[in-house]
Order: structure tokens, then sequence, then C-alpha cells
């Protein structure tokens, strides 16, 4: 039996710089035309999706991803660069929506064509990025100081 290959990983730092120089795209949107590279974040916290969140990420609980639900989501992000998948620490949940994603995506361009698109998922997941980016408004919305303190 072959495993599947483990998706990529991005550090906060390089999202960020990927952030400053691309377009981000929401999931429920339409990507743009552009030449400016596309990016859209997807936030699969759970319960645990407090705090805040990464500004201009959608949040899709991955209690709610079905094999349907992600091939909606792959024919939505067609023409977006790079879709970068996390949770709280992009251990599970962040990884495993990835690599569902990237296999409905494979479906869905074998059937209609269209162009490759990097699959990523946030090292250390939001948690690192709030450590870094929580209280920087322009990059991560609802941030709550009181969730984060470290004891």
């Amino acid at each position: 039996m072959s495993t599947a290959p483990p998706i990529p990983q991005i550090s906060p730092a390089e999202l960020h710089a990927r952030l400053t120089a691309a377009t981000a795209v929401s999931a429920t949107t339409t990507p743009p035309p552009s030449t400016t590279p596309t990016i859209s974040i997807i936030d699969v916290r759970d319960a645990d999706h407090i705090g805040g969140h990464i500004r201009a990420s959608t949040w899709l609980p991955s209690a709610a991803l079905t094999p349907a639900s992600l091939a909606a989501l792959a024919a939505r992000l067609e023409g977006v660069d790079t879709v970068v998948f996390h949770c709280a620490l992009s251990q599970v949940r962040g990884p495993r929506a990835a690599r569902a994603y990237a296999y409905a995506r494979r479906n869905v361009v074998q059937e209609e064509g269209g162009k490759g698109q990097e699959v990523l998922v946030l090292r250390g997941g939001f948690v690192e990025w709030q450590r870094r980016y929580g209280a920087d408004a322009d990059l991560t919305a609802g941030w709550v100081r009181g969730v984060w303190a470290e004891e």
C-alpha cells in the first residue's frame, strides 16, 4: 500500500511575504483575471475557530468537509495560483484537508482541464501565525490577545 506524499509546508513569514505580493482570493468569490499571483487561505479549524483568523481567509470547518464540498471548492478556486490550508497547529486537520483537496482537485482538473496550482499547509497553523502577526490588524482579523496569552 502506498502513502500519499506529504503536502509541502509554508512558514508564516513566507505566507506573509506572499500575501504582501499577491491578490488574496476568498473561496466564495471568483478569482480576478490578473497577472498578479493569487492566493487563497482555507482555515479548517472547528470549534477552536476563536481568537482571530488570517485576514481574507475562508473558514471551512474540517467537520463539514466532504468529497462533494472539496470538489466544489476545487472548482471555485480554479485559476488561483496557491491554496494554503491550516488548522490550529497544522498537524492533523490542515494537512488532511489539504491532501483531500489536492485529490479532489486532481479529479476536477482531469474532467475540466486547468492550470497547475500549489497546495500548501501553514507550518505551525494559526497558533504560530497569531504568535507572529496576531496584533497586526492588516494581517489578522478579530485577534483576541487573551485567548492566546501563554501562561
